[in-house]
């Protein structure tokens, strides 16, 4: 979640925008409108307005990650453990950069849904584990 906050001296006065999960929601007072704050007139989304995507196989995970993707484990709480993750097809291991402790792994499929070498597979099969 980013929170943009403006002081009482802005054009936007006072007003707390927060961007989250492709929703502007406005806070506090005031009026805002496409003229005093052009992002929310606009056509393309950004990266903020993209949702994450659930990962449900470890196909899916094997396909986004052939050119490495971000990804992180929704844990309670709604935090996030954020990791890099790149698959490399001809040793058949997944390249992991888990960004908590900067640690690095490298594992095998079996390895990967282990959960004594890492949470990836258990959060994939329960449904936590997204690209975003």
């Amino acid at each position: 979640m980013n929170i943009v906050l403006f002081s009482k001296s802005d054009k936007l006065k006072g007003i707390a925008l927060s961007c989250i999960d492709s929703f502007f929601i406005q806070r506090n007072e005031g009026q805002v409108s496409p003229s005093t704050f052009p992002a929310l007139a606009r056509e393309k989304p950004s990266e903020c307005d993209k949702m994450p995507t659930k990962i449900e196989s470890i196909e899916e995970l094997k396909k986004l990650a052939e050119n490495g993707c971000e990804c992180f484990i929704l844990l309670r709480g709604n935090l996030r453990s954020s990791k890099h993750i790149y698959y490399d097809k001809d040793t058949n291991q997944f390249e992991i950069i888990n960004y908590i402790d900067g640690s690095e792994q490298c594992l095998s499929e079996i390895e990967l849904m282990e959960k004594g070498y890492t949470n990836i597979g258990y959060a994939m099969k329960n449904k936590a584990l997204y690209k975003g």
